[in-house]
């Protein structure tokens, strides 16, 4: 499996003890099956569930720096796209980094409604 989405948040105020929350995607192209990973558990997805979510990057255009963002009580958001030995990385905190960032909003709010859907079951 080849992991091609990893997505975390990170509150900065609430101690969770309920382990890793951060959600995965992984692709075996031996089978050519897609995995949404949460806690651990795997859950079989379509590609087009994952061609759905990644379209959503499909015009992002991050054309200048995030605004200035800090805060006590807020989460930290990273989403991290992978292929092969090449990545990208995405962190933000609560939004504060202005509207251009819209795109990456909307995907986690997709990718959260993705796993819900899957775990949920």
């Amino acid at each position: 499996m080849e992991r091609i989405i990893e997505y975390s948040e990170i509150d900065s105020i609430e101690c969770s003890y309920e382990g890793d929350t951060s959600i995965a995607i992984e692709y075996s192209s031996q089978n050519n099956e897609y995995h949404l990973i949460y806690k651990k558990l795997h859950y079989e997805i379509t590609k087009n569930e994952v061609d759905e979510l990644l379209k959503t990057l499909q015009n992002l255009k991050i054309d200048k720096l995030p605004e200035l963002g800090m805060g006590l009580d807020g989460k930290t958001y990273i989403l991290k796209l992978l292929s092969g030995w090449n990545s990208v990385k995405f962190e933000w905190w609560s939004d504060t980094c202005g509207s251009h960032w819209q795109d990456l909003f909307t995907f986690r709010e997709k990718i959260k409604k993705l796993k819900e859907k899957h775990t949920k079951r």
